[in-house]
């Protein structure tokens, strides 16, 4: 089973979602640009509209003045006829990046079962939706979970249920659902919560503008990073104005993998490039005065200059104390030559 947060760099996701705004050939459109700015996996949201809404249900606050109409029109709007995603699926891997979806139903989940996918999400919404987390886990495939407007105890709660359920393997991933989000709504030190608490791999979900809060999420760690991704954040839709454009991914991916490389791998040594910086700003021991034979050398005998060639200084206690071997002048660099050797001494 391939888990693609356990592959050496971090899991960046480009978050399609509804962004193709129930167009198939955006969709697509969008596929290839997520490839070309270096996600290496695009991500859906899968639904039937009258399973997730209710005539009655409203807009969020983020949502109003995005669209019009109530929350069932709106993503009756938005939803992608079940006959375009093995196409989508297939495009995405002829792109060489991973195709999976949020199901946000029981039915959902079906068609993307159907389809073959190797990966699910549990939206944030769906955080409580036990009855949909169970069927989800039935399947034994790896799982990135949100989770957003929950606290830790709901998330205790899905954590649960999912390994009762034998569930595959799983992610969680610190996220705030407001779009877009400030800095100071963020809390990505969460993410230290959620993996000490549930000893999971965790990650980040993005809804910030830029990149410095999930350059900030992996140097605290996160091994997995969602972006909502667009083409162009002016569109019509609920989450244009939150996502970035390829060009703002471009610049996420190219942070991220440079965070990455600053991040090294922990073993405290010089890189490579240090040495010869290390013996020219270094110090050397040097003979501060004229100094005859058997003089016994005193710390004020001595200077230690730049550069670190000679006798270092950090080794001044291995030849204070003991007797010239011959006479030495000012400036004269020390070797170990010019001092007798304990074992010369104790004869």
């Amino acid at each position: 089973m391939n888990i693609p947060w356990n592959n050496q760099s971090v899991f960046v996701i480009a978050e399609i979602g509804i962004n193709h705004n129930g167009d198939p050939v955006l969709a697509h459109r969008l596929i290839d640009a997520a490839a070309d700015a270096g996600a290496q996996a695009v991500k859906f949201q899968t639904f039937v509209p009258e399973e997730c809404a209710h005539d009655a249900a409203g807009l969020t606050e983020d949502q109003k003045g995005r669209v019009d109409g109530s929350m069932l029109e709106m993503i009756r709007r938005l939803c992608l006829d079940g006959c375009h995603w093995r196409e989508l699926k297939a495009h995405a891997e002829e792109r060489g990046v991973l195709f999976f979806s949020t199901p946000f139903d029981s039915p959902s989940l079906d068609t993307l079962l159907d389809l073959g996918v190797e990966l699910l999400k549990v939206p944030s919404g769906e955080l409580v939706n036990l009855p949909l987390i169970r069927r989800m886990a039935a399947t034994g495939l790896p799982t990135i979970m949100s989770t957003g407007m929950s606290d830790l105890e709901e998330t205790r709660r899905a954590v649960g249920l999912w390994w009762e359920a034998n569930g595959g393997p799983l992610a969680l991933l610190q996220c705030t659902s407001a779009y877009p989000a400030r800095p100071e709504e963020l809390n990505l030190r969460a993410m230290t919560t959620l993996r000490q608490a549930f000893h999971v791999v965790a990650g980040f979900s993005d809804h910030t503008l830029g990149h410095e809060a999930a350059v900030a999420a992996v140097a605290l760690g996160a091994r997995i990073i969602e972006k909502h991704f667009t083409l162009d954040r002016a569109m019509q839709g609920p989450d244009h104005a939150a996502s970035a454009t390829p060009e703002d991914f471009h610049e996420l991916v190219d942070a991220i993998r440079r965070t990455e490389a600053a991040l090294g791998d922990g073993v405290k040594r010089p890189v490579e490039r240090e040495y010869a910086v290390r013996e020219a700003a270094r110090r050397s021991l040097y003979f501060a005065a004229d100094l005859p034979e058997g003089h016994v050398l005193g710390e004020t005998d001595l200077k230690a200059l730049r550069p670190g060639t000679g006798f270092p200084v950090q080794r001044l206690e291995e030849i204070l104390h003991r007797p010239l071997s011959r006479d030495v002048r000012a400036g004269e660099a020390v070797t170990e030559a010019h001092v007798l050797a304990p074992t010369a001494l104790s004869r």
